[in-house]
């Protein structure tokens, strides 16, 4: 039987250092072995931040003080009284009222229970602007109850006479007469004549 023959001390030493290398290399290749590279993720924009504005401060408005109206002092209206037979001169106005005591021949009786009040007139436009007047709507008498009576036409046929319908014009003066039929016991009769476009307000002429 043969003995196999053990390898000569350098051809053993070749070996062990042949293996010695070989395993090295497998142990450094174990090492170094390339990782699986793991993805990178994604980075997400960062929105740009608007620049936050300085904060203006805010001024309250002081309301103005609400100016007071001081009213036009209305003038008083101007009423003036007067007894018949004086002359009244206000404002563009120059009037005198006289009674008429006698009637004309054949003229109309007045009612039962009433009587005639007939006056004469005499009015002047001492202004610059033609005034017209309108007795019917101007003229009225008045008692002393506050009971008012227009121009009665069966009286002014005892007048004999006309009633100032007319545009008086500046500077001009006319003659003319009014009758009321009132009752035969009206007492505190006046007539009330309103001449506001004679810029003379209103104007009361008591009878006797």
């Amino acid at each position: 039987m043969k003995h196999r023959q053990r390898p000569s001390g350098r051809r053993w030493q070749l070996l062990s250092g042949l293996g010695a290398v070989l395993i090295l290399m497998l142990a450094s290749g174990a090492c170094f072995s390339t990782p699986t590279p793991v993805p990178i993720p994604t980075l997400l924009p960062t929105p740009t931040l608007e620049p936050t504005a300085t904060p203006v401060p805010t001024r309250t408005a002081t309301p103005r003080p609400t100016a007071t109206v001081t009213p036009t002092a209305t003038p008083a209206y101007l009423i003036t009284s007067a007894a018949i037979g004086e002359t009244v001169t206000v404002g563009d106005l120059v009037l005198t009222v006289t009674q008429i005591v006698s009637p004309v021949v054949d003229a109309p009786e007045p009612e039962a229970g009433r009587q005639f009040v007939l006056l004469e007139l005499t009015i002047q436009n001492t202004g610059d602007h033609v005034i017209g007047i309108n007795p019917t709507r101007d003229m009225i008498m008045k008692d002393g109850s506050d009971q008012i009576y227009k121009i009665s036409s069966a009286a002014m046929v005892a007048t004999g006479g006309t009633t100032p319908d007319v545009d008086l014009a500046p500077g001009e003066t006319i003659r003319a007469q009014i009758g009321f039929s009132v009752p035969v016991d009206a007492g505190g009769l006046q007539l009330a004549f309103g001449a506001d476009r004679f810029r003379a307000g209103k104007i009361f002429i008591r009878l006797p």
